[in-house]
């Protein structure tokens, strides 16, 4: 078998031994990104954007996956309600 053979096999193999859902850390109150931008009411590419801005919801990082707290959702939506309108922002 030739290497650029083996390659493309070890490549499949990679890709169909992937799995289809996503694996949760052992915290059930975890959030997906996709899950957290609906919480939200926002677009997921909204949610990554501010995350890589600094400025979205906290969140916990597993692997390549961020991960949200409901409780870290809820606490940045009241931060994000202005002064005048009874805020602490």
């Amino acid at each position: 078998m030739s290497l650029a053979w083996k390659r493309v096999m070890s490549v499949s193999l990679k890709i169909i031994s992937r799995p289809l859902s996503v694996r949760r850390p052992n915290d059930p109150a975890l959030l997906t990104r996709e899950e957290a931008a609906t919480f939200l009411g926002v677009s997921v590419s909204s949610l990554a954007h501010w995350s890589m801005a600094g400025t979205g919801p906290v969140f916990i990082r597993v692997g390549r996956r961020a991960w949200y707290r409901e409780a870290h959702l809820r606490s940045w939506m009241a931060d994000q309600v202005p002064a005048r309108m009874g805020g602490s922002a």
